[in-house]
């Protein structure tokens, strides 16, 4: 009987490394300070602006090469290990000749049957292996790169506000209420610029403008509220996906990439969402781990944004938050604040709801959000994706604390709030 090759070269080291990530993510899971000085003020966000820097400078996104290069390595190392069952196999069948079964050799075949299965029992042992050896070190990577970063103190902690998932009816709607009035008037704004249709959707936005607009309010945002330090960091610029229709389809807007510290959005997103994505996956890019932070921390960099595309974008975003949050309580205040929209304002409204609605439910969009939710629960978020509303709940207790007036985006020239 031949001898097994080697197993995979490093297979040991893989499953190291994936333990050391988890061991590690224990460690700091309900130790914030720690996270925060290992995530935040040692060398791994150093580490992440880096790679933002060396991938920013090219044009196209790099993610998606590496995905592919992953998925390709395993197919060839696959292909490989059958070619060499199959080469094995031809040896071995010409060794045992034509004879292979006869009368009374029934003892004899079934111990050649056994045999015979073995190639594939050792195919399935190393391809595991293999597996096991390449998640364990992409597992570290993405702890060291972005999963300690969820066990960081979060968005709430750093404002010094209670964030709760409830509130009063009464505040849900004075700020839905407030946010309508002032969408109106920003959508106003862009319709008296000729920059908009007051029938009409609003048209698409340069991706490199919005960049432009959005990265000196992350400063202006920084120095107003107690954001993470990389906040102030220059990063690379976001890029849009290449594959964005196959993305799309998964029910992703965009996404952050650690391996490469890409933030990359969905060509193609209505334009009066496309900044509030933008902004939420910058945010990500600069160490802001949960997404209701992200979400919260985009609302509050687009106050602070120049153009009133973004500060509408995100003015309609917490709006349409408020709105689902009241309908559960107060419906009929709901469809009365709906009827209060300009025309243009309802218009892009359609337009994102339509846009979600294709692919909203489909088998591959459920499959990732699943995949999502568990992600962000094995981070110790235990809402999963309904984190994502709790943007909201800051927002609101931020009205709270500073005032309704001091957190609704500014109509006219963009001053700072």
């Amino acid at each position: 009987m031949r001898s097994d090759p080697p197993l995979p070269w490093g297979w040991h080291v893989g499953l190291a490394l994936g333990l050391a990530g988890w061991v590690g993510w224990r460690i700091l899971a309900d130790r914030p300070e720690l996270a925060e000085a290992v995530a935040g003020r040692g060398l791994l966000p150093r580490l992440s602006q880096a790679l933002s820097l060396a991938t920013g400078w090219i044009p196209v996104s790099l993610a998606e090469f590496v995905v592919l290069g992953v998925v390709g390595a395993l197919g060839w190392s696959a292909a490989g290990e059958l070619r060499r069952r199959r080469r094995s196999g031809r040896r071995d069948g010409g060794a045992r000749g034509p004879a292979s079964a006869g009368p009374g050799a029934s003892a004899g075949a079934g111990g050649r049957i056994a045999e015979g299965n073995e190639p594939v029992l050792r195919l399935l042992r190393r391809g595991a292996l293999r597996i096991l050896r390449d998640a364990g070190v992409l597992f570290f990577l993405f702890q060291l790169l972005w999963g300690f970063g969820y066990a960081r103190p979060g968005l709430a902690d750093r404002l010094e506000i209670t964030a709760a998932g409830e509130a009063p009816a009464l505040e849900v709607r004075s700020l839905a209420a407030a946010l309508v009035i002032r969408t109106n008037e920003l959508r106003a704004e862009l319709e008296a610029e000729g920059r908009a249709d007051p029938e009409a959707p609003l048209p698409a936005l340069s991706h490199r403008s919005l960049v432009r607009a959005l990265e000196p309010a992350w400063l202006e945002a920084a120095d107003r509220w107690p954001l993470p330090p990389e906040a102030r960091w220059r990063m690379g610029a976001p890029k849009p996906l290449w594959a964005s229709e196959a993305v799309r389809r998964l029910g992703i807007a965009g996404i952050y990439f650690p391996y490469t510290g890409e933030a990359l959005v969905v060509a193609g997103r209505p334009a009066s969402a496309a900044p509030r994505d933008l902004a939420h996956e910058m945010a990500h890019q600069r160490g802001i781990a949960r997404e209701d932070d992200a979400n919260a921390t985009a609302y509050l960099v687009g106050l602070h944004a120049e153009d009133a595309a973004v500060r509408y974008a995100v003015a309609l975003f917490i709006q349409r938050q408020a709105l689902n949050a009241l309908l559960a309580v107060d419906p009929a205040a709901v469809r009365r604040l709906v009827e209060a929209r300009s025309p243009g304002v309802q218009a892009d409204v359609r337009d994102q709801v339509e846009w979600s609605r294709e692919v909203a439910g489909t088998p591959v969009a459920r499959v990732a959000s699943a995949a999502n939710d568990r992600m962000l629960r094995s981070h110790g978020i235990d809402e999963g994706i309904r984190s994502y509303q709790g943007s909201l709940w800051i927002v609101l207790a931020l009205a709270r604390r500073e005032g309704l007036g001091a957190i609704l985006p500014p109509v006219g020239g963009g001053a700072s709030p």
